[in-house]
């Protein structure tokens, strides 16, 4: 299962947190998260030459819906979330994100509807 988060950038903003994303202490905090609530970080996904909605797309491995409400609580989420907005890589000024669960096709249900009786 996925957790996805979207959001823009600042224009001004995006090497320094690409940079920022790539340094230890990014990669420590990921980490933090990550053992705290047993989630896997996937990475960060930046759209190519404009091709999305969103500049990027955060992608968290999860295992069960208790974790998101679990993140809320979580103090390593908190810090690394904190240590991001005091930089103020987000562009706060355009839409907000729109954060997504996905399933893996072997993880889904899907149903059909109901075959027609013949009258």
């Amino acid at each position: 299962m996925f957790w996805i988060n979207s959001f823009n950038l600042k224009s001004d903003k995006a090497s320094a947190y690409q940079q920022w994303l790539l340094s230890p202490e990014a990669k420590s905090l990921t980490t933090d998260v990550e053992q705290e609530l047993g989630i896997k970080y996937e990475g960060t996904y930046w759209t190519v030459n404009g091709f999305g909605d969103f500049d990027c797309e955060e992608w968290w491995e999860i295992p069960d819906w208790a974790t998101i409400d679990k993140a809320r609580e979580s103090k390593a989420n908190e810090k690394r979330d904190m240590r991001i907005w005091e930089q103020h890589f987000m562009d706060e000024t355009r839409p907000a994100g729109r954060p997504r669960v996905l399933r893996t096709t072997e993880d889904i249900k899907t149903f059909s509807p109901p075959e027609k009786s013949e009258s």
